[in-house]
């Protein structure tokens, strides 16, 4: 018979993902260039010397989005990155400043980033 294994605590699951291309401001249903490697494993070194772990998944997510102020209608291939986390008192406030830096170094208009109260089993 299994022992029941004392349940770890609620963490906090940040999902975000990153576009593989640059917005074409001139063509926005059309793919601008492709955006650096170097800039994904920027990322991902952020997330993980923070945190100490990350999931990437590896199928490309076709995202389609329209920005409120000019209609405009953008289409992405995104990555999707995970990483689970103890909650702790500046979790939120990294997460805020980290989506800002992503936006900056992606270019992008905004980048979707999202958490969720999980517990693992």
């Amino acid at each position: 018979m299994l022992e029941k294994k004392q349940k770890m605590p609620p963490q906090l699951r940040f999902e975000f993902y990153l576009p593989t291309f640059y917005n074409n401001e001139k063509n926005p249903k059309d793919f601008g260039k492709p955006i650096e490697k170097s800039k994904f494993r920027i990322a991902k070194n952020k997330i993980i010397n923070n945190f100490g772990c990350l999931s990437i998944h590896s199928g490309i997510i076709q995202g389609t989005w329209t920005d409120k102020d000019s209609k405009i209608r953008y289409f992405d291939n995104c990555r999707k990155f995970e990483v689970c986390v103890n909650n702790r008192d500046d979790i939120i406030d990294f997460m805020i400043n980290f989506k800002e830096f992503l936006k900056k170094e992606f270019e992008q208009h905004d980048i979707y980033m999202i958490y969720t109260e999980v517990e693992m089993l």
